[in-house]
């Protein structure tokens, strides 16, 4: 994942959250990023978990940070994650988890990307 769209994400205020995409307000610009995911050859897999835990209303929570992690256990379930933090009010508001790996620790071609188009297509996480 570039900086350049860590840049675009982090200071944006969320509108919607789905499984399969997301809505965002900066700078007066509306973007909805649509969550694609692909399972690559084999065992890959590649996922997206959005989970919203609370309305959201005039005061939409901010993304803050945007987290990368990669865990490779001894070539068993390697995978590589992101997760968008959201900051608001005292309480967690929203998590997105976005996972690609195998379960053999061998590189299948699974990604999550996030595309606004037309000329924003980025990959989350890939494996």
């Amino acid at each position: 994942m570039t900086q350049e769209f860590i840049d675009i994400l982090v200071g944006a205020r969320l509108k919607e959250l789905y499984e399969s995409y997301m809505v965002v307000e900066k700078g007066g610009k509306i973007l909805k990023l649509d969550f694609i995911t692909d399972n690559g050859d084999c065992c890959g897999y590649a996922e997206v978990k959005a989970t919203l835990l609370t309305e959201i209303d005039s005061e939409a929570p901010v993304i803050t940070n945007v987290l990368v992690d990669e865990v490779d256990d001894d070539g068993l379930d390697c995978y590589v994650s992101v997760k968008i933090v959201l900051f608001g009010v005292s309480k967690a508001l929203a998590t997105i988890l976005a996972v690609a790996g195998s379960g053999s620790g061998w590189q299948y071609g699974a990604c999550v990307m996030c595309e606004c188009r037309p000329n924003i297509s980025e990959v989350l996480v890939e494996w």
